[in-house]
């Protein structure tokens, strides 16, 4: 096996370059230029030309520039790319105009406008399959929205869009949409076929920021269901049946659960999650619940009163770890919700609502008791009206003793509507 030899580098010159000749023992050699790291002049001995006893060089320019190294599983690197070019023939190119266009070449391959990487670029996109997408978003959602990203690789993992993940994702049709979303019987779970379908929007539409395409495939497919926006609030019968269900001892920590989100109108996962250090002055005469922004919704921290009511119900749950409230084993908050929500519906013989329902029953209790409707809204810390101007800058109320006061009153029907249960 023929020794492997050092590259040649040296300054080149017009002397040098005249009288360049490949080493002795090869007929293809280079020469790099020590002053355009990446350049050189690479010298061809032709064969037929040394079969007539008659030694001829051919002489080209060439730059070449590496992109990156490759490595194996053990991290072991293996080799590298390389971007390679043929600048020109010598003498047709002097060496000055030569160093020139290695040069404006090496620029090109700097600030990533090489044709031949915009090439492997568009080879790569156009090959990328709906798979590798998916796992590119659910990164995406994983750093932005760490509670939503269990929800949507559930809703990007359904049987009909991992039928698609092996087609490169430039070539998925409308049709291709349509066949995913028919997959969910729309007639028996709508819910369901409409978040998969809201799921599908949301990662097209990322994929277009993120250049993996130009238009979305979803753009023009409806919906599987048009859903009714709900408007479900439970009577005082069915409140007292779900608070009753919810004191039993076999409703465990889902029980107080369901009791807080009567009592404060919160979303579900900011009261589940609630944790110890959050609650102050409990007994003090103006207890509260912190919300800290990092866990509510519209990313403000909420101050929530808590009602004589509340602050029994939180002393009555069993204090196990140091972190969360609600929680059966003191490592994680409270989950398994949808079991646990069928067995409050058995226990209360009620039907047709959902736990966010609790949330509009408290709303529009709130508002038989009189409280007018930006109070209702700072309880349920929603944004309140939209002011401009100079009123932008100092609109700052935070509503903190309407609010008491609301909670307070709501507690107190809450009372008189399961009286048979408090006393």
């Amino acid at each position: 096996m023929a020794e492997k030899r050092p590259p040649w580098r040296e300054y080149l010159t017009d002397k040098s370059v005249a009288g360049a000749k490949p080493r002795e023992g090869k007929a293809d050699d280079v020469v790099w230029d020590v002053a355009v790291v990446g350049f050189g002049l690479r010298m061809q001995a032709s064969k037929t030309a040394q079969l007539r006893g008659k030694p001829l060089l051919r002489k080209t320019w060439i730059v070449q520039k590496r992109l990156y190294y490759t490595f194996d599983e053990s991290g072991k690197r293996t080799g590298a790319k390389w971007i390679k070019r043929r600048l020109g023939s010598y003498p047709n190119m002097g060496l000055g105009k030569a160093r020139e266009r290695a040069q404006e070449a090496l620029g090109h391959v700097e600030a990533g406008d090489d044709p031949t990487i915009a090439r492997n670029k568009q080879v790569q996109a156009d090959s990328t399959t709906l798979g590798r997408v998916v796992e590119a978003y659910l990164a995406y959602q994983e750093q932005r929205r760490p509670k939503s990203h269990a929800w949507y690789r559930s809703r990007l993992s359904a049987p009909g869009v991992r039928a698609l993940y092996r087609k490169p994702i430039r070539d998925i049709s409308k049709r291709d949409i349509r066949t995913a979303l028919n997959s969910v019987d729309a007639r028996k779970h709508p819910v369901t076929a409409n978040r998969n379908y809201g799921a599908l929007r949301a990662l097209f539409r990322w994929a277009i920021s993120a250049e993996y395409l130009a238009e979305s495939p979803v753009v023009g497919a409806w919906a599987p269901v048009e859903e009714d926006s709900r408007d479900r609030v439970l009577d005082p019968h069915e409140l007292a049946a779900v608070w009753r269900a919810a004191e039993l001892k076999n409703a465990g920590v889902f029980g107080p659960v369901v009791r807080m989100l009567i009592l404060t109108g919160q979303r579900l996962r900011e009261v589940s999650d609630m944790e110890w250090s959050e609650l102050s002055g409990l007994d003090g005469p103006a207890p509260t619940w912190t919300i800290p922004g990092a866990r509510a919704k519209n990313k403000s921290a909420h101050l929530v009163p808590l009602s004589p009511l509340a602050v029994r119900i939180l002393r009555s749950v069993p204090r196990v770890g140091a972190r969360y409230v609600f929680t059966v084993r003191g490592e994680n908050p409270f989950s398994g919700f949808s079991k646990a929500k069928r067995k409050l519906m058995r226990d209360s013989h009620t039907a047709n609502w959902r736990l966010h329902d609790l949330r509009r029953t408290v709303a529009t209790g709130l508002q038989k008791l009189g409280f007018p409707i930006e109070v209702a809204s700072a309880v349920l810390n929603h944004k309140g009206p939209t002011f401009t101007g100079v009123t932008a800058v100092y609109a700052k109320h935070n509503y903190a003793e309407e609010k008491r006061a609301a909670l307070v009153a709501w507690a107190a029907r809450v009372g008189e509507i399961c009286e048979p249960i408090l006393d």
